[in-house]
């Protein structure tokens, strides 16, 4: 595997989308940190159970496996990270959206499923615009500052929102897609940088 903008990314997004958060975290953390977990600029770490070790502060059980939060020192940030979370972070946010299509797919109101109605429509476009333009963000040649993945995170976070409110009480349930989604705004919260263009 290559960085983050080549091979490692994609990836990690495909990982995340089609098996879980948690595989997707093994696989970056293996690429990046294989020594330990790595500590974002607020000294959290976000990584799969099995390597938190017994230190976690809290676990969180998600399909695909359990995610661990744990608390330490800031540590340097191993080159490609910041990219990387953000594609990973995409791979969530797309598999939540499939989540929400199936959902109003089987979902009815009438004669006609929910995902016909012109609002929920509307909805998911918006989710599908905000995942598109960090695709974007993402696929262009020049480097990414730590402005564009802040802005990219921000993108996610609110598609993401608003996928989980399509999905009615089941996107609040624990394990769920919605639970999903709550996980991966910690690791934005965990390895994001506020400071800076």
């Amino acid at each position: 595997m290559t960085g983050a903008g080549g091979e490692l990314g994609p990836l990690l997004r495909g990982r995340a989308r089609q098996e879980g958060l948690a595989p997707a975290l093994a696989g970056l953390h293996a690429e990046l940190s294989p020594r330990a977990p790595h500590h974002g600029p607020t000294g959290f770490a976000v990584v799969p159970a099995e390597l938190a070790g017994g230190g976690a502060e809290r676990t969180e059980r998600l399909p695909g496996g359990a995610v661990a939060v744990l608390r330490g020192r800031p540590g340097a940030e191993p080159e490609g990270w910041g990219e990387a979370v953000v594609w990973l972070r995409l791979g969530c946010s797309e598999a939540l959206r499939e989540a929400a299509v199936r959902y109003l797919g089987e979902r009815t109101s009438g004669d006609s499923a929910l995902l016909h109605r012109q609002l929920v429509r509307a909805q998911l476009a918006e989710a599908l615009t905000g995942q598109l333009e960090v695709r974007a963000v993402l696929g262009r040649d020049e480097p990414r500052t730590a402005g564009d993945l802040t802005h990219a995170h921000d993108r996610l976070g609110a598609a993401d929102r608003g996928l989980a409110r399509l999905l009615g009480a089941s996107g609040y349930l624990l394990g769920g897609p919605g639970h999903v989604a709550d996980v991966s705004a910690l690791l934005a919260a965990a390895y994001a940088h506020p400071e800076g263009p």
